[in-house]
Parts: C-alpha cells; structure tokens; sequence
C-alpha cells in the first residue's frame, strides 16, 4: 500500500537532518578523541594534568551553557540562520586548532568547537520534531540519538590511530572539509517552518546559568584537590575542602534563583520564550 504523501519523509528534510547531524556527530567525537590527546599535548605545551583536562572539561561546559538557549534561538533566529552560525563556529575552532602553536589558543578554539556544537545538537532535534512526519518521528529520533551514541564510542579509537598516523593537528584539520560540505547541504536544505518572532531575551536568567554552571565545575576541581591534599596531610586541605564546599553553595543558589526566575515568567510566555 503506497503511503499518504504527507507521510513521506521530504528528501531535502532527510539532508538537513543529515547535516545537522553530522556537525553534531563531529562535536561530540573531538570530545573524546581530545582525552586520547592528552599525553601529547601536556608533553608538547610542557603542562599537567589539571591543565590539560580543562580541554574537556571546558569544552563540555560551553555546550551546557548554549545548549539551554535553543529554545530562545529557535524562536528569534530562523534555522539556516542558527545552523551556518554553528558551522562557523565549529570550523573556526577546528582551525584554530589546527594552528595552536600554545595551550591559550587550543583552549580558545576548543570553546569556539563547544559553542558551535551547543547550538547544532539541539537543532538537529529542533528539526526532527518540527518538520517530521508523525509516523516517522520514532524512527529519525533514534537516528538522531544514534548520532550521539557512536561518536563518544569512536572517538577514542580515532584519536589513538590518528596521533600516530598524522599527528594531532591534522586530526583538527582534517574534519573541516566534512563540516564544509554539512554547510553547504544545510544551506540548500534546510527550511524555515514557521515565522520568527521577537522574543526578550533574559541575560540576567543567563548570567546565573553561567555561574551556576561554572561555580559547579570550579567545586568539583577544587573537592579533587582537598581529597588530594587531604590524602597526603597537606595543611592547605580544610581551607581547599572549604572553597569547595562554598563554590558548591554558589553553584547551587545560582541555580535555583534561575529556576524561580523562569517559574515566575513561564506564565507570561507559555511557549518557552524565556531563554
């Protein structure tokens, strides 16, 4: 039995989602393909383990923090608009990472990569759930969480074989073609459903999402470091497990301020219009 057309799955939707899911894919792959890089590059750029991990860590960090402002985006920016933000965003990172000749500007391009991904992960969803057709929402959902399966699993694997084949700025540069190509289809693909419209957006809501978020990360290093020091009956440990204990309060006073803030306008833009 044919199926209805409006059940169909529109081949210019299937390379959007392709597209955006294939920037998404790469973003999360250099996440954990940057921990197998870790050895190199503290021999390299001569510094630790603390140091080198923020590499991750702040990676992940500016992608939490975008990541919540989808909804703002999705509402102010059209999609073609906030997909080629995201690909110049992720191009520039990888490239400046290509280039790092120091720890400052691969941190720098590590937050441009998290910024961009930030923005094309929840897109990719954005336009699965907007523009699919019912009966096949199941089905390109799980493709879409599929994408976010595979890249932390091969991630490992491709930045163990690269480092040793290419090297590990050539493994940067060489995803930037496939982000070329996953901007040129998107652009020619993707489409605008619906209008935008002029939404408020709420910096203050943002600032505390930030310092929630930053004071959390900040807490957790510094609890490593008192369980450390406290290991070894260093006398700086009760004032570290303090700093700790006060960044973790901050973190979680941020929060909650933010929450009640957006409980209290969430009746006044019931379409989540609040970022």
């Amino acid at each position: 039995m044919a199926q209805p057309a409006s059940e169909r799955v529109d081949p210019k939707l299937l390379l959007a989602i392709v597209a955006t899911g294939l920037m998404a894919f790469i973003g999360i792959l250099t996440e954990t393909m940057t921990n197998v890089l870790f050895p190199t590059l503290m021999e390299e750029f001569h510094i630790g383990t603390a140091m080198v991990q923020w590499l991750t860590t702040g990676y992940l960090l500016v992608v939490s923090i975008v990541t919540p402002l989808s909804s703002y985006l999705n509402h102010r920016f059209t999609l073609k608009t906030s997909f080629i933000a995201a690909v110049v965003l992720c191009i520039a990172g990888l490239l400046l990472a290509s280039l790092a000749v120091n720890f400052p500007m691969l941190m720098i391009a590590r937050i441009l990569q998290g910024a961009g991904t930030g923005v094309a992960l929840p897109l990719m969803f954005n336009i699965i759930l907007e523009q699919s057709p019912r009966s096949r929402l199941g089905l390109l959902m799980g493709v879409g969480n599929m994408v976010c399966a595979i890249a932390p699993a091969l991630g490992p694997t491709v930045g163990g074989v690269g480092v040793a084949a290419i090297g590990w700025r050539w493994m940067f540069a060489i995803l930037i073609p496939f982000l070329v190509i996953a901007g040129i289809v998107g652009t020619m693909t993707i489409r605008q459903p619906r209008p935008t419209e002029h939404v408020h957006f709420h910096w203050a809501q943002l600032i505390l999402l930030i310092a929630g978020f930053v004071a959390f990360v900040f807490a957790l290093d510094r609890f490593g470091s008192a369980i450390t020091a406290l290991t070894a009956n260093e006398h700086n440990a009760i004032g570290t497990l303090l700093l700790a204990i006060g960044l973790l309060v901050v973190s979680v006073g941020a929060c909650v301020v933010r929450l009640r803030e957006q409980t209290l306008r969430w009746p006044a833009h019931p379409h989540g219009r609040a970022a």
